[in-house]
């Protein structure tokens, strides 16, 4: 069974002789929350009808389709337990996540879900949350040191004059002590 979006949801049946299976399926009907498939070489009607599991999987699956993330959080939750790698159960769980703000976490679940999409979303605004909290820091030092690089001059020029500033200028002075270092303190 798929849900609305595409993904499959579950399967089950198969060609077998095993309770369950069929030997040559012809029809399959829906009606209410049962489905029934008929047999052609068997000559019976097998009724499947919906589990517990598969009541909370369609519950959760309707309010994600409309929308609804956070309140299918717990039913994903719940469905994880059962089976944590279905991967419908991964993306939903992962865009409740996402629609809650951790965008960390909803990408480990958009990821093991391989929904590429999403997980492009989160981890962009994963990046855009690290961003804006390193920020101010970041500009806080480049002010910082463009301060430095225009004060630190004018503060030793006034208490530092020797032969060294005098001869070669100041920065002119800090790139000889670099290249040449035993030469410029001697």
């Amino acid at each position: 069974q798929y849900d609305q979006e595409g993904p499959l949801m579950f399967t089950f049946g198969g060609e077998a002789q095993q309770a369950g299976n069929f030997s040559s399926p012809v029809a399959v009907e829906s009606v209410d929350d049962k489905i029934l498939v008929v047999d052609r070489v068997r000559a019976c009607v097998t009724t499947f009808a919906r589990t517990e599991f598969g009541a909370l999987y369609h519950k959760a699956d309707n309010l994600k389709v409309a929308g609804n993330y956070l309140e299918a959080k717990e039913l994903w939750q719940e469905i994880l337990r059962y089976n944590d790698k279905d991967a419908v159960a991964n993306v939903g769980y992962g865009k409740a996540l996402y629609e809650e703000g951790k965008y960390q976490e909803a990408m480990e679940y958009l990821k093991l879900g391989d929904s590429q999409i999403d997980y492009s979303n989160a981890l962009a605004k994963y990046r855009g949350d690290i961003l804006n909290s390193v920020f101010p820091f970041i500009l806080g030092g480049i002010v910082l040191l463009i301060a430095a690089f225009f004060i630190v001059p004018r503060i030793t020029r006034k208490y530092r004059k020797d032969e060294y500033s005098i001869k070669r200028g100041e920065w002119r002075y800090a790139f000889y002590v670099a290249v040449h270092p035993f030469k410029g303190y001697t």
